[in-house]
């Protein structure tokens, strides 16, 4: 800390910086090799990691002179920046192993920063106090398993080639700005804390002959990895885990609901979210200001603002290969907890206090498995993606002076793919009861923003609180054909002798946003869902006992709008609450693709049903209050509800080229509720 003493003023300026940059590689390879006679075969690359960054500034002056003014600045700065490559390669080889192959990149890192600042003055006659906190993680994840280009023969053993990570983001920005003593004071404070995590996860089979009893492919959020450098860190009284936070949330009154059955109450259904159950992956963020400000001249500011972006693609691709096994299985799957909490405090006994918050989120995700362009013969075909990602953002702020003003800001953006895809492939049974194929799309992510907030003012106070969710989180799973980019040849998907075919896909996905706000003010609750939930058969031939293309939409919408006003003379308070539902639910077998060009023509035949099935049953509550009352004067309260809903829902059997030909089965009823 400078401090410096020029008779009539004096000033205390501090500052703190924490920094650490890595860019680390992990590379573990098998290529051109030839292996004979193994029992197992391991080929594994791991990286396990920790930062940790904590800022702190501090600056104090006390001045008992009446006629001296201090000034107080300081500022606390906190940065964590990784960028990791995680790569097991298997590569133009030949190996024989009778227990089986593992090829495995996995990733488990711990990121924590923290930044603090306190600011404090005591003057006789002008006191400044000025802080700021600054806490950042960002991290750049490629975590790829490939098996390429090689010949393996496992016998009823497992090829396994799995691409994981188990990633924790921690930060926190605190500050506190205080000034007294004086007639005139200026408090004002400022926090952010921001994490950004981009993570590209490929487990790739390609140009590959594989013979095994099960081919395991898959690209996921891993919770059982071991994470040894957390104990460090908790040994140092360091949370590595985010745990406080993640019961915090889990415990909000906006995330903990009631039971609907059990309650009676429409409006109470199960929103609960237990964030114990999720999370391989978490990204905790939190912010607080704290600024006051005692004189009768004082003026007092604090913004609060946590920022959380989460950027993953994880995809299973099994592409160009021949594979001979009891259960092929593609798959990927996302499971990540993301917590944005921001609060801002004023306090004055001067003329103006003001406080603003805004936790954000936004999650862009890519979650997909294929098997495209492969000769696959098995008893069990697996291709599934699945989305459960649990985002919560609470925005809170409280002001208090002769005048207020408040806002209060929860928001986040959704841009989400969950999906599964079986291109330009040849399927066959493996033994005389036939293959079972299942291609599932599922999203069941829930998104949470609560944004609430309290002003009071002795001649006015002004608040204002907006919880908003917008986006989509779509779901997919398709059959479709490919095209030889060099040749322009189609490439149809073929499956013989199916005991079973599902092509499903489905959002069950919930979505609350809460808003509140007392004495003057507004709150805006907004829900914007445009999900597509798409299941498509286009093109191919397949013969199969029953063959069913479903597409589901049975989401959960809880919009909670509230106002409240209290005021000796007049109180003005209002609410909104609205709910923007679109997108399509669609099933269909056609001989156009979704991307417009056809496929080469559908053609199923089955001794048993086809089903093509897409169905809409989703809840929906809004609620929009106001509570007003007065002592002198008046009060008014308005508020307003809304669902505006502009979805679709088809199921087709379409196109001159598709053929069906069912001798039918076992009647079935498709119910018209989910």
């Amino acid at each position: 800390m400078t401090t410096y003493d020029g008779g009539h003023a004096t000033a205390a300026i501090s500052g703190a910086v924490a920094l650490n940059i890595a860019d680390q590689a992990v590379a573990s390879e098998l290529k051109n090799v030839t292996v004979t006679d193994a029992a197992h075969v391991q080929n594994i690359a791991q990286k396990d990691g920790a930062l940790v960054a904590a800022g702190l500034g501090l600056a104090a002056t006390k001045k008992n002179n009446e006629g001296q003014s201090a000034f107080d600045a300081t500022g606390a700065f906190s940065i964590n920046e990784a960028t990791n490559a995680v790569d097991a390669t298997i590569k133009d080889s030949t190996i024989a192993a009778e227990n089986g192959v593992s090829n495995i990149a996995y990733d488990s890192d711990t990121q924590v920063a923290g930044g603090a600042n306190v600011a404090f003055v005591k003057s006789g006659k002008t006191s400044v106090g000025i802080g700021a906190s600054a806490a950042v993680n960002d991290v750049h994840n490629d975590i790829d398993a490939t098996l390429t280009g090689s010949t393996v023969t496992a016998a009823d053993g497992t090829v396994l080639n799995h691409a994981a990570e188990n990633l924790t983001q921690i930060v926190a920005a605190v500050g506190v700005a205080a000034t007294t003593g004086g007639t005139t004071g200026v408090a004002i404070d400022a926090s952010l804390a921001s994490n950004n995590a981009e993570n590209a996860l490929g487990a790739t089979i390609s140009n590959s002959t594989l013979t095994a009893g099960r081919v395991d492919n898959a690209a996921y959020d891993a919770d059982d990895i071991a994470k040894p450098f957390d104990q460090i860190i908790e040994n140092n009284s360091v949370n590595a885990t985010g745990s406080a936070y993640l019961d915090n949330a889990t415990n909000n009154a906006a995330t903990n609901g009631r039971d609907a059955a059990k309650t009676g109450d429409m409006t109470d259904r199960d929103y609960d979210v237990d964030l114990s159950s999720h999370g391989s992956t978490k990204q905790i963020t939190a912010a607080l200001s704290v600024s006051a400000a005692t004189e009768s001249g004082g003026v007092a500011g604090a913004g609060a603002a946590a920022i959380g972006t989460l950027q993953n693609t994880m995809d299973a691709v099994i592409n160009t290969s021949t594979i001979d096994a009891k259960r092929v299985a593609s798959q990927a799957k996302s499971d990540a907890v993301a917590v944005d909490v921001a609060a801002g405090v004023s306090v004055t006994g001067g003329t103006l206090s003001g406080a603003g918050s805004v936790a954000a989120q936004y999650t862009s995700d890519k979650t997909r498995a294929f098997l495209s362009n492969s000769q696959v013969t098995a008893d069990d075909v697996t291709v599934t993606a699945d989305s459960g990602n649990v985002d919560v953002t609470v925005a809170g702020q409280a002001g208090f002076g002769q005048n207020g003003l408040g806002l209060a800001v929860a928001f986040h953006h959704l841009g989400n793919t969950t999906g599964a895809y079986l291109v330009g492939s040849d399927v066959t049974a493996k033994t005389a009861d036939g293959v079972a194929v299942t291609v599932t799309g599922t999203n069941h992510d829930t998104v949470v923003s609560v944004g609430a907030g309290v002003t009071g003012g002795e001649t006015a106070a002004v608040n204002g609180s907006i919880g908003i969710n917008q986006g989509n989180d779509d779901a997919e799973a398709i059959i479709d054909a490919t095209t030889d980019k060099a040749t322009g040849t189609k490439r149809r998907t073929n499956i013989k002798k199916a005991r079973k075919l599902l092509a499903k896909a489905e959002d069950s996905s919930t979505k609350v946003a809460v808003a509140g706000a007392a004495v003057v003010g507004a709150g805006v609750a907004v829900n914007y869902d445009n999900t597509d939930s798409t299941a498509h058969v286009a093109g191919g031939t397949i013969a199969a006992k029953t063959v069913r293309v479903e597409a589901e939409t049975k989401d959960k919408i809880l919009n909670v709008g509230l106002g409240g006003t209290g005021a000796a003379y007049a109180g003005v308070t209002g609410s909104l609450g609205v709910n923007i539902l679109g997108g399509h639910t669609r099933a269909a077998i056609s001989d156009t693709a979704l991307t417009g060009k056809t496929a080469g023509g559908a053609t199923i035949t089955s001794d048993g049903n086809v089903i093509v099935a897409a169905q809409r049953d989703g809840s929906i509550d809004n609620l929009a209050g106001v509570a007003a009352g007065s002592g002198l004067g008046a009060s008014v309260g308005a508020s307003v509800g809304g669902n505006v809903i502009a979805t679709e829902v088809t199921a087709d059997i379409d196109d001159a080229a598709t053929s069906v030909n069912a001798t039918g089965g076992t009647a079935e009823t498709v119910s018209d509720r989910l």
